[in-house]
């Protein structure tokens, strides 16, 4: 950001307007500490919507706004010259819904604490890569960073990610180097050297083995930072990890439009049932039952968003019918279409990760009525579980994974196993002992009620 331009228009469109940096400041709902930082050009990162109210307060024409928003937004001087080649990050398609926490901490500890090596860990679709997106652009805009985003899969893919770079010289590299994706990981070092550059590694799969040439890309470029989204952490010395859970549900207790329009999983289903039902409005008649499909997908992204799909042929009370009888259901797109279509595939992946001690404690917790404690797992399991210790490990495990949430139940910590994994244990139970002989015959399921 070029901080002593902003500033010097920010002054003076203030002082236009007659206005005290106390009074620009309330009436913009932000800190005059924060305004006076930004007029003394020591802000170097103001947020969009700070810069949206504080041009609405000033009562700017479209030409002064988007005069102010460009000396916010523009890359500090000299703060590209010399990296591998400015190349912005992908544009997200979608607004970002909630997250805010989540985005202030990840910029947090890249900026100001400092951090080179942050791991953005949860189930597939939980919303990681629009995150990382987010923070890309905040970065590339606001603090004049150049990022190199870079789709793991696409490199494992025999050099896909060279993709929107192909004419550019790290595009040509990673397809060089496409049979090998530590040789690209090395070659991209050598390329990227002591200059300042953020690497976004999207969909990163520790189980390639390729955690160890992260740090080595690391060890080698002192100035370089790099973000990794992946199910689980890399496991690497220094590495910052930040789980990834569900976005917010309602409360059952909570019944008013209102209140439960602006929870972030109903804001996100509402959003995407409008794609399919395009008159479709939250009323107090489908209300409760968008609702409580919410709480039953566990307020995960990608799950609201194939349920959004069935909008287009059956009603909330048959949808929420649906989601009662298997949560897993709803949560696919009934046209199987997408990367993240399956929900079974999907969770899946990310319960072949658990080791068999952690596996344990999930099933078990699994079919717990209500909210747990730790130690209350850790007398379900018993010698089992390795006593409290090892309950507490494994329960941190899980969370780190995104396979169990917090619930908000009072001072103490609580904790409840997904809708969904409850759902794809339970059927994974079934299949094996349907496939396990017992005396010569098959061992069919029995459900009760």
């Amino acid at each position: 950001m070029d901080g002593t331009r902003f500033g010097e228009l920010l002054r003076d469109h203030r002082n236009r307007r007659g206005l005290t940096q106390q009074q620009l400041a309330d009436l913009a709902t932000v800190s005059v500490r924060a305004v006076r930082n930004l007029e003394l050009g020591k802000a170097q990162r103001p947020r969009q919507e700070t810069v949206r109210l504080l041009s609405e307060v000033l009562r700017l024409n479209d030409s002064r706004r988007a005069e102010l928003e460009s000396a916010a937004f523009a890359p500090a001087a000299g703060a590209r010259r010399g990296l591998v080649e400015p190349v912005a990050p992908p544009a997200p398609t979608t607004p970002m819904v909630g997250r805010l926490a989540e985005l202030d901490t990840l910029m947090r500890l890249l900026t100001a604490d400092g951090h080179r090596s942050l791991s953005i860990v949860g189930l597939g679709g939980i919303g990681k890569t629009r995150l990382a997106l987010e923070l890309a652009g905040a970065v590339y805009a606001g603090c004049g960073w150049s990022v190199l985003w870079l789709p793991w899969q696409g490199l494992v893919n025999r050099g896909e990610a060279a993709g929107r770079l192909a004419d550019l010289p790290v595009g040509r590299l990673l397809r060089e180097a496409a049979d090998d994706p530590g040789r690209a990981l090395a070659a991209l070092g050598g390329l990227i050297g002591n200059r300042p550059l953020l690497l976004v590694i999207d969909g990163f799969d520790p189980v390639d083995g390729y955690a160890g040439d992260v740090v080595g890309l690391l060890q080698r470029c002192p100035r370089l930072r790099v973000v990794v989204t992946a199910r689980a952490p890399l496991g690497t010395a220094g590495e910052q990890v930040v789980p990834m859970g569900p976005l917010r549900v309602p409360a059952a207790s909570v019944t008013d439009v209102a209140a439960l329009a602006g929870v972030e999983s109903v804001r996100l289903l509402v959003s995407h049932i409008h794609r399919f039902h395009p008159g479709f409005r939250l009323d107090a008649v489908s209300v409760s039952a968008v609702a409580a499909i919410c709480r039953r997908l566990d307020g995960v992204p990608c799950a609201l968003a194939h349920a959004a799909e069935w909008f287009l042929t059956e009603g909330p009370e048959d949808l929420l019918a649906l989601a009662a009888r298997n949560p897993l259901t709803l949560a696919s797109s009934p046209a199987g279409t997408g990367g993240l279509a399956d929900a079974r595939g999907q969770f899946g992946r990310s319960l072949a990760l658990l080791s068999p001690a952690d596996r344990r404690v999930l099933e078990r917790m699994g079919g717990h009525r209500g909210p747990w404690t730790v130690a209350d797992a850790a007398v379900a399991l018993g010698q089992e579980g390795g006593g409290y210790a090892g309950t507490a490990r494994a329960v941190h495990t899980l969370l780190v994974h995104g396979l169990v949430r917090e619930t908000a139940d009072g001072a103490r910590r609580r904790f409840t196993v997904l809708n969904l994994v409850r759902a794809l244990i339970d059927e994974q139970a079934a299949r094996r002992a349907v496939e396990q002989p017992v005396g010569g015959c098959l061992r069919l399921p029995v459900r009760s009620g």
